[in-house]
């Protein structure tokens, strides 16, 4: 099971144009990893792009293996 969080790659260009929309999609990408942690998710890789780069987050089953 696979799941992924994107992230601007411009993040900082987003802060000094406008603060709000980033502390938006910090605190919206603190959920999101806070509930796949919670959800048995670890994030195991992350792909640069444009406009945005992601964390791909697998599920571990309780031996260690994913699933």
């Amino acid at each position: 099971d696979q799941v992924s969080i994107e992230i601007p790659s411009e993040i900082g260009l987003v802060e000094q144009h406008d603060r709000e929309i980033a502390i938006a999609w910090r605190r919206a990408t603190r959920s999101a990893f806070t509930s796949a942690f919670s959800a048995g998710y670890a994030a195991v890789e992350f792909v640069r792009g444009r406009p945005a780069g992601k964390y791909i987050l697998r599920r571990h089953i309780a031996d260690g293996s994913s699933l």
